[in-house]
């Protein structure tokens, strides 16, 4: 057995493990929110590139690696991150492109158009209501405040 094989078969077991539990009656399925979950979205699924908010089927993004890239702007995503931004509010939203900002998020928004990423910001709805804006701005620290 090979290096390769010799790891796979790790990975394997200690999923496994992850997955059951043992207690006194027996061997059962773990419910504790540690174990390991395989994420996985349906191919005719639609979901949502943060960058250029192209929503379309998660066929037609590519498989890079690890990685998906969208067939618009040709940014990649994690499939974590396809899978979380489809329900995201906009102030999840707002957090998760304040913390992606030091990646280079605002460098890879659509055509590095800002105003196009906006409008489209808004046409997708996480500009509304408690606004995206409002909700970056307070993670910036420079929202605005009336002086209690």
């Amino acid at each position: 057995m090979n290096e390769k094989e010799k790891y796979k078969l790790q990975e394997k077991l200690r999923y496994d493990k992850a997955q059951t539990e043992l207690d006194e009656k027996g061997l059962h399925p773990n419910t504790k929110f540690y174990a390991i979950k395989k994420l996985e979205i349906k191919y005719d699924e639609k979901i949502l590139c943060p960058f250029c908010f192209n929503y379309d089927e998660f066929q037609l993004f590519n498989k890079e690696g690890r990685l998906y890239k969208c067939p618009i702007c040709k940014n990649c995503i994690t499939l974590k991150t396809a899978n979380d931004i489809r329900f995201m509010t906009s102030e999840q939203f707002a957090k998760w492109v304040f913390d992606y900002r030091l990646s280079g998020f605002w460098d890879k928004i659509i055509n590095k158009d800002f105003k196009e990423w906006n409008k489209r910001l808004y046409d997708v709805g996480f500009g509304f209501g408690i606004n995206f804006w409002d909700n970056y701005k307070i993670l910036k620290g420079t929202a605005y405040c009336d002086g209690d």
